[in-house]
């Protein structure tokens, strides 16, 4: 399953990229980098260094990110607006399973 999300997931990065830097859109192009960026720093948190309640909490500013990429592309480029703006109902799920991986995995201490 992640190696299909991850596929779909590129793949939109790709497409709202190659349209983004066509058009030199700078700030649409910045956030879309850190978006890429905070995406791999999460991948580390989770599969890196296995911690459930680290990882739950990078979705957060990862969001603001994603939803800020959303909005300044809205402008400019609608499809890759609504792209992401899917994106994030899947990572209102993702922040939901991360959570309660999260408690399952929580060491009574």
């Amino acid at each position: 399953m992640w190696l299909a999300i991850d596929i779909v997931y590129y793949a939109m990065c790709f497409i709202v990229l190659r349209h983004i830097l066509a058009r030199s859109f700078l700030p649409s192009v910045t956030l879309l980098v850190l978006v890429l960026l905070a995406n791999a720093f999460w991948s580390i948190l989770f599969f890196g260094w296995r911690d459930p309640r680290a990882s739950f909490i990078a979705f957060f500013p990862y969001a603001v990110l994603v939803v800020a990429l959303g909005i300044s592309l809205a402008p400019r480029y609608p499809l890759g607006a609504a792209l992401f703006m899917c994106y994030c109902v899947y990572l209102v799920y993702a922040t939901w399973w991360g959570y309660r991986l999260w408690l399952l995995n929580r060491h009574e201490g």
